[in-house]
């Protein structure tokens, strides 16, 4: 789900967007993320929006019903939450 704040503005608004994000090191816990988005407005201050598990969309997950998405990958390979939970597969072992 997009921030509250980020609705608010036109679609050209965001996709002409500059500015920084800053979240959480990449860690194994799928339930918490914390991050805030600063982006720069011409003439005006620069606005920071707080964004949290809500709007983080983990590696696997299908949207449906939806006729665009704007976005920003924040952890990929094998930083990823869903990747830091990965357990090896067992071993396998015959009994003979």
């Amino acid at each position: 789900m997009a921030p509250k704040d980020i609705n608010l503005l036109e679609q050209s608004m965001i996709e002409q967007m500059q500015g920084v994000m800053t979240c959480d090191s990449p860690n194994e816990h799928i339930e918490k993320w914390d991050g805030n988005i600063t982006y720069f407005t011409p003439g005006k201050e620069n606005v920071t929006i707080n964004v949290g598990p809500k709007q983080l969309l983990l590696r696997g997950c299908k949207l449906r019903n939806t006729e665009y998405c704007i976005g920003c990958a924040v952890y990929t390979g094998p930083e990823s939450k869903i990747m830091m939970n990965a357990k090896k597969p067992p071993t396998k072992i015959s009994n003979m």
